[in-house]
């Protein structure tokens, strides 16, 4: 195989509930047959590449027309679906000799808030744990008005994977740390703190390349892995 001839470690991220092509999506949110169908071909390649992390998403919160209802039905049955089969998920991960890791989501999905997410890591009862993404951290926290730290403080143990970009708080940019409103050297220093097993920079454009290459050498730094992605 070709990646064979490269130097690095690879993560997966599986199809998502609005991926380009309908039937690889994956909704937690709805128990159905297609959501294990589809993870266990993703499990499968993972072993293929050697990928020991995989990130999943929550479920989707959708009633008719109803969004964002932490309080109504279309909520609890979501994070109930979810639980249920991030359960059945995690036992199938092991089998394959990977890790499921639950990605922090802004709040149309299940796994918005950090105690929420945590949650679902516990309901879950087995060992899936969590992908802090500081990007949608950041905009939950403008949001909601609750302090980024909680994010860390309140998922630390279960932090093994993490996805590094930043915005303006509003919008989910993808910019380089330091290229948006978030208080960069605190979510550095947390990181480091937390001594998570990947860090991906996240990016869909820069200003300065030199921006860049400042925020891999801090991660570098503390020798944890940093891959670049550009979405």
């Amino acid at each position: 195989m070709a990646l064979d001839s490269f130097d690095v470690a690879y993560s997966l991220h599986v199809p998502t509930s609005d991926a380009r092509v309908p039937n690889l999506r994956i909704d937690l949110g709805r128990m159905l047959h297609h959501n294990f169908r589809v993870m266990e071909r993703v499990f499968e390649i993972a072993s293929l590449l050697d990928v020991r992390h995989i990130v999943i998403h929550g479920g989707d919160i959708v009633a008719g027309d109803q969004k964002y209802d932490f309080s109504g039905i279309p909520y609890r049955r979501s994070f109930v679906n979810t639980a249920r089969n991030l359960k059945v998920l995690g036992a199938l991960a092991r089998e394959y000799s990977v890790t499921l890791c639950l990605e922090n989501l802004c709040d149309d999905r299940v796994g918005c808030l950090p105690v929420e997410l945590l949650a679902l890591l516990h309901a879950a009862n087995t060992d899936i744990y969590a992908t802090l993404d500081t990007g949608h951290a950041f905009i939950t926290a403008e949001r909601y008005g609750i302090p980024l730290n909680d994010f860390f403080d309140v998922l630390c143990p279960f932090i093994k994977h993490v996805h590094l970009h930043d915005n303006n708080g509003l919008s989910d940019l993808h910019l380089p740390p330091g290229e948006g409103n978030m208080d960069v050297r605190s979510v550095i220093r947390y990181i480091r703190d937390i001594q998570p097993g990947v860090v991906i920079l996240e990016l869909k454009t820069f200003a300065d390349p030199e921006n860049v290459k400042e925020i891999i050498n801090a991660v570098r730094g503390d020798t944890r892995l940093l891959e670049v992605l550009y979405v």
